[in-house]
């Protein structure tokens, strides 16, 4: 920690008093919050939440029509504003398409490491496509996000439209960028590509045939991308294929810190609920909980999402009854056409180090619990 702190300062982070006094028990905005730049507001805000969000507090608020966006979510709507007007002007060439689809799984799994649930954040996403097509009204764009609670912990959905609108007005391409890009973890998870997306696309063939065995109908129906061969023994095949899959794939990413092998199995099992394949799930391991993501995203495409009755576990990310963890209709949208395998050296992951470096790590030791968190992707 003594090691982390003058880092994260000279980074331009002034929020080394700050800490000090989130370890001292401080828990009042105000006084976290009042004398800080942007820039330190914004990593402090995330701080304090995650951290509140650890002691099991309860940081929701009612939904109010006048209220302002929440600071945390602002660069998040500068992007979305910054992709809307490259649409909007007909400069949406392959490169914004790539921030699009990367954007849209970013605040879903992101967004549920702070607490808020893929079914809200997929409403969220479906408000936001309309934007991308061209709806700038907003009580059209809060009908599309309808059918739940319209706000979850601080991220409340008629705010976050009404902030992209009028940043669409007010700013221009360039003010949009710099803005989105105040957030460190947008900026190295979103503009630029990711190292576990490019270990996706170095094993995309591996994991439709993962999600293929979730079931026999669609195992025997892509037999052509089988990587054992079957004889005619459908469900012991298939078993057969599942071992040969966990051995000579699966093994080898554990061993380089991919924690997935325990939602692979509960997938098999027939679960599809998106907090109990990431029960198991460090919070901070955003590599992991990506993958897992995209592989329950392409149990749309093969019609094989219909989820089993499970109990959410992962701590809080539920909005409402039924399968509050599913990935919801929209979700998939950017998620199910699967990019071509890209032949990319796959790097040993060493927990976050190996994703974003050691002097972005750093520990909050609170009443005897630990918080592991990365400055770049809270």
């Amino acid at each position: 920690m003594s090691d982390f702190l003058p880092n994260i300062e000279k980074a331009g982070y002034k929020i080394t008093a700050k800490i000090v006094s989130l370890w001292n028990n401080e828990r009042d905005p105000k006084t976290l919050f009042g004398d800080l730049d942007k820039k330190s507001e914004l990593l402090m805000r995330k701080l304090w939440r995650l951290l509140l969000i650890e002691e099991g507090e309860d940081v929701d608020g009612a939904a109010d029509e006048d209220e302002e966006l929440d600071p945390i979510f602002e660069a998040e709507a500068a992007l979305v504003a910054w992709v809307a007007r490259k649409y909007a002007s007909r400069k949406a060439t392959p490169d914004v398409e790539a921030i699009r689809k990367r954007m849209s799984i970013y605040m879903q799994v992101l967004f549920h490491v702070q607490g808020i649930p893929i079914s809200f954040t997929a409403r969220l996403n479906a408000g936001v496509e309309k934007i991308y097509e061209g709806e700038r009204d907003k009580d059209a764009l809060l009908r599309a996000m309808a059918g739940g609670r319209k706000k979850v912990k601080s991220l409340e959905l008629g705010a976050f439209v009404s902030k992209v609108l009028s940043l669409m007005e007010t700013c221009d391409d360039a003010d949009l960028q710099a803005k989105s890009k105040e957030d460190t973890a947008i900026e190295a998870l979103v503009w630029t590509t990711p190292p576990f997306e490019g270990f996706w696309k170095l094993h995309s063939a591996t994991f439709r045939r993962i999600v293929q065995l979730c079931d026999k109908e669609c195992a025997l129906k892509y037999a052509n991308e089988r990587i054992f061969p079957w004889t005619g023994k459908d469900q012991e095949d298939m078993e057969k294929e599942r071992n040969v899959v966990l051995r000579e794939f699966v093994a080898s990413w554990t061993k380089g810190n991919w924690d997935i092998e325990e939602a692979i199995k509960k997938m098999w099992e027939g679960v599809r609920d998106y907090d109990q394949l990431c029960s198991g799930t460090e919070r901070h391991d955003i590599g992991s909980r990506y993958v897992i993501f995209r592989m329950l995203s392409l149990t749309e495409e093969f019609g094989i999402s219909q989820p089993k009755d499970v109990v959410s576990g992962d701590g809080g990310a539920v909005e409402g009854g039924g399968n509050a963890g599913s990935l919801g209709s929209s979700a998939g949208g950017g998620v199910a056409r699967v990019p071509p395998p890209v032949q990319e050296p796959q790097e040993p992951r060493d927990g976050m180090e190996k994703l974003f470096g050691t002097a972005d790590l750093m520990l909050l030791s609170q009443n005897g619990s630990t918080v592991k968190v990365c400055a770049c992707q809270i």
